[in-house]
């Protein structure tokens, strides 16, 4: 019977979440809870993330900002620190390319240009969408984050490639820089 370690996991941690992100020495000495019980529960936001970015992944398209706003939201459930993504759509604006290619801390992130450039036509990208997190809760695009966005459109460009949007993520609110007029 699991249900009375599942009360010790909640009363020790006080949620769902806090268990889940609990560091595993501290999970492993709750009685009941053994080092694969551990390992299982600091695998749980790994799959569901996958699972996510493949259910959301064989949409037939993405027809409007508001859907890949919405594709965008739920990649950063689990994220605790800054994770930029970056999105890579075809000709029919289907995606073929959705991976974190860079993770920071909790208030900034190392974003490579060249790096994204790169990615984008290894994977034939037509269309680009970048989007990062702000742990902090709030979605306002900051000056580093509009310059960024700015020269990354113009690296793209060069190549035929075109960004349509950067989506900032908090919570679950999302912000287009798009509509700031960043692009």
């Amino acid at each position: 019977d699991t249900n009375p370690i599942a009360h010790a996991l909640i009363n020790r941690f006080g949620s769902l979440q806090d268990v889940i992100d609990a560091p595993y020495d501290e999970l492993v000495n709750v009685k009941g809870v053994g080092e694969n019980t551990a390992t299982f529960l600091h695998l749980i936001p790994a799959i569901c993330k996958r699972y996510t970015r493949e259910k959301q992944k064989r949409k037939a398209a993405y027809t409007s900002l508001q859907d890949m706003a919405d594709f965008v939201i739920p990649l950063f459930s689990f994220e605790m620190e800054e994770t930029l993504f970056l999105i890579c759509l075809d000709s029919g604006n289907h995606i073929t390319y959705c991976e974190p290619i860079s993770k920071g801390n909790l208030d900034s992130v190392a974003i490579e240009p060249r790096e994204i450039v790169r990615k984008a036509m290894e994977r034939r990208a037509v269309r680009v969408v970048l989007a990062h997190n702000h742990p902090s809760g709030i979605p306002s695009p900051s000056l580093s984050d509009m310059t960024l966005t700015q020269n990354l459109k113009e690296a793209l460009q060069l190549f035929n490639i075109e960004l349509l949007d950067h989506f900032i993520v908090a919570e679950e609110t999302c912000v287009s820089m798009r509509k700031h007029g960043c692009i």
